[in-house]
């Protein structure tokens, strides 16, 4: 066992203290990364000086653990690091095998739902950034914070001091997640919610080596344990590779005393980068996905071209190619899988328009292979798994060409929602969807209108607007689109 086995919250909170003042000595020349706002925010509210409880520990400016998840985290590190010298240095890592005892320290919510209460002393704009933040958890990922009702274990958003938060659930009843003045905005937010579902940050993973170097020289070694690597018996990645873009990566002068940085990036074009996310990037939705299996409700889960990953709609999802989205369908491969939830998420897991194919007239020239493997996607039944796919890249081989499977006999709905989106107005809101997968809703079978409603609509098809435009273009450009049956 590690000669400091516990470090009590008082002597953290000093030596935290002296870092934070050193840091507001110096002079930075840069924006403020994560790290920097959260001891700025502890610095305001002297959060570090009043820690007054010893079955709580502070670890990494804002982490909060029992003491018992403290200890049996420095159990594993022993066992999978080995012992710490004078200078605290590990003496060799030890074979790595998983401890008998030592509990996940980042236990999950059931079903992924976290419950929260706000403190009645946030102000309207403070409600406004939780909600902003909270909205985005919801939006890309299956996780659901939603305002407690009754539920027994809860997160309750508080103005505490400084930015702080427990990993993961404690399963102990209500459950603080502190956010004093500074904390308040929406990119910190994010961050101390990701630590309430289970993230710890992105530079203490265990393979962090790979990627980081951890300048000692810089770091006083009293502060040093704030980098300590998280043990791979206690963590799991979920194979998603490290992230520098991660709204969890602290920034290269964290810690630093001296004003030199104490994490350099092995890629050199990143070293700006960490610490500098304040919304989610493309690794942490996807780890989050991952964690809370989002994927579970699909059936014919669809195959995605890395790295993209199958989300709680069953769409696979790639990384975003616009400022501030971290996730898009991906635009080539995949397909859809079939879902078990209700809404209209949907999509094409491909990324590009839909189409229940076939047709005659001006649909024909529209009509073959767009892909080399559609004969064998065909041929395992790709057609009927994944329509939203097929039928727009794989015509010919799904038969759809001159009325060939087009007809009323194949015309049906593939999920049970479809009338009820249809009446709703999903058909001409959510074309790239419902078309593919609901054409009996949509009026596509035969007998439906089937026309075009532009005289440009054979120009734009033939330019691809159909694949690029699908929300315009399979509405009003059915016939050019290759939509008729």
């Amino acid at each position: 066992m590690r000669n400091a086995q516990f470090v009590s919250s008082r002597f953290v909170a000093a030596a935290l203290t002296a870092a934070v003042c050193a840091v507001w000595l110096l002079e930075v020349s840069h924006a403020a990364t994560m790290d920097e706002l959260i001891k700025i925010a502890a610095n305001k509210s002297r959060a570090l000086e009043t820690i007054q409880d010893d079955s709580v520990v502070l670890r990494e400016l804002d982490i909060l653990m029992l003491k018992e998840d403290f200890q049996a985290l420095e159990r594993a590190r022993e066992e999978e690091f080995g012992l710490l010298d004078k200078d605290g240095n590990y003496e060799g890592e030890r074979a790595r095998k998983k401890r008998k005892g030592v509990r996940d320290l980042g236990r999950r919510w059931p079903n992924g739902v976290v419950p929260y209460t706000i403190s009645s002393v946030m102000s309207a704009s403070d409600r406004r950034a939780i909600q902003q933040a909270v909205d985005d958890w919801n939006k890309y990922t299956c996780i659901q914070f939603r305002p407690r009702r009754n539920e027994r274990n809860y997160i309750h958003l508080e103005n505490g001091n400084g930015c702080s938060s427990f990993v993961g659930m404690l399963g102990r009843g209500r459950q603080l997640v502190t956010l004093g003045q500074g904390c308040r905005s929406k990119g910190i937010i994010i961050h101390e919610l990701g630590h309430a579902i289970g993230f710890n940050h992105e530079q203490t993973r265990y393979d962090r080596d790979n990627y980081v170097t951890i300048v000692r020289g810089n770091i006083p070694g009293h502060l040093y344990y704030n980098f300590e690597k998280y043990p791979q018996s206690v963590t799991n990645t979920h194979g998603v590779p490290y992230d520098y873009d991660s709204v969890m990566h602290y920034g290269q002068y964290a810690f630093s005393t001296n004003g030199r940085p104490t994490i350099i990036t092995k890629d050199k074009s990143k070293q700006n980068t960490i610490g500098n996310s304040f919304g989610h990037s493309f690794g942490d939705v996807k780890l989050a996905n991952a964690m809370y299996s989002c994927d579970r409700g699909c059936t014919n889960k669809p195959r995605c071209p890395s790295p993209g990953f199958v989300d709680k709609n069953c769409r696979c999802m790639c990384p975003g190619t616009n400022g501030g989205v971290p996730v898009q369908p991906c635009s080539t491969g995949g397909g859809t899988g079939g879902g078990t939830g209700g809404g209209t998420g949907g999509g094409t897991g491909g990324g590009t328009g839909g189409g229940t194919g076939g047709g005659t007239g001006g649909g024909n020239n529209n009509c073959r292979d767009n892909n080399n493997n559609c004969a064998g996607w065909a041929s395992r039944g790709e057609c009927q798994r994944n329509p939203g796919y097929m039928h727009v890249y794989c015509k010919e081989s799904c038969r759809l060409c001159n009325g060939g499977g087009g007809g009323s006999s194949s015309c049906v709905d593939y999920d049970t929602y479809c009338a009820t989106w249809a009446a709703r107005g999903e058909c001409s809101r959510n074309p790239r969807y419902m078309i593919p997968y609901c054409p009996k809703s949509c009026n596509r079978c035969s007998g439906g209108k089937c026309i075009d409603k532009n005289v440009l609509c054979d120009q734009w098809a033939k330019r691809g607007e159909c694949a690029k435009n699908p929300n315009y273009m399979l509405v009003n450009c059915q016939r050019a689109c290759g939509e008729c049956s």
